[in-house]
């Protein structure tokens, strides 16, 4: 049976981006906080970064501009003194809108592994899916798109690469040309009884489609996603986080926000994990990426986690669902 494609808003590449991947022992000195203190000192911007608690370890990926690379690359080696995997000339493929529907992560995964396209990592935020390439699968990647999804402003991949032309740099993030005091966010939404699932992303994994599209099927939404390197940088695990089908005991909360300031996103994200630190919140997962920020915490740590938030951030309103 043939599905009719799914009418989608758009995709846009931000190119010229090096990938590093590193592992920070859960027990070392060093904590996501402090390395990104140093990130911020040395006012290195990160488009993309995340950030995920595994088996005694945090896993981090983090992607600069290629002429920040060397920066990065020379402050971590100076911080951690441990090995990171970089990966040179990548791109951050961007999907939107996705609606919280996992059946279009599990269609995206699956086109990319039928056309031999490998992400190096994956995140999601509440208005777009990033997919993290090298710059030589990023054409196959975006003409891969056109079998399960249709886009309004574009018919084929051809008409797609003519809308590029031109605006090589649409898609830079606008870095703030000051540092606020107290960032300002639109608004805070957080969502109870989440549960976690992970999947091997890179290699690649079926089972991590065809669950995706079971949660879809039975009319969850996907409130989190992002990718992480295993503890030898050679493997990438995909966790995410969709509505409970029962209460469960130990639930989960995910919390979403975005600002107008976030592409500054070294400030950014050192000020929220320090101020959750802060408040003793166990944090298990971050994503920054496309102006957003979404975090995964414990359930019992909602109270904590918001006044954290609080401390650093201005926030009109919060939204609990």
């Amino acid at each position: 049976m043939t599905h009719q494609p799914i009418k989608l808003g758009g995709f846009k590449t931000l190119k010229g981006m090096a990938k590093f991947s590193l592992v920070i022992p859960e027990k070392s000195n060093l904590t996501p906080a402090l390395l990104l203190k140093s990130v911020t000192g040395k006012k290195i911007n990160l488009p993309y970064l995340t950030c995920v608690h595994g088996k005694e370890y945090w896993g981090l990926n983090m992607l600069v501009e290629s002429d920040r690379g060397l920066s990065l690359s020379l402050l971590i080696e100076e911080i951690t003194g441990k090995p990171f995997k970089q990966t040179s000339s990548c791109s951050i493929l961007s999907i939107f809108p996705h609606k919280k529907d996992p059946d279009i992560l599990s269609l995206i995964i699956k086109a990319f592994k039928a056309n031999n396209v490998n992400p190096e990592a994956l995140a999601l935020s509440p208005s777009a899916i990033s997919v993290v390439l090298k710059e030589k699968d990023l054409n196959r990647a975006s003409a891969s798109l056109f079998g399960p999804f249709s886009f309004s402003a574009y018919r084929t991949p051809e008409d797609w690469k003519l809308a590029q032309k031109g605006k090589e740099h649409i898609y830079k993030e606008v870095i703030a040309s000051y540092q606020e005091k107290r960032p300002k966010v639109y608004g805070l939404e957080c969502y109870l009884d989440q549960e976690i699932g992970y999947f091997d992303l890179k290699p690649y994994s079926p089972e991590s489609a065809e669950c995706l599209s079971r949660i879809s099927s039975a009319d969850h939404i996907l409130t989190f996603a992002a990718s992480s390197p295993d503890q030898s940088c050679s493997r990438e695990t995909l966790g995410i986080c969709f509505s409970a089908s029962d209460e469960l005991e130990n639930s989960n909360i995910v919390f979403s926000m975005n600002g107008p300031h976030f592409g500054d996103r070294y400030g950014i994200s050192y000020e929220l994990l320090n101020a959750l630190e802060n408040r003793n919140v166990d944090l298990i997962s971050l994503s920054c990426t496309i102006a957003s920020v979404t975090g995964v915490i414990d359930r019992s740590q909602l109270d904590q986690t918001i006044e954290g938030i609080k401390d650093c951030f201005e926030v009109p309103a919060v939204v609990v669902k």
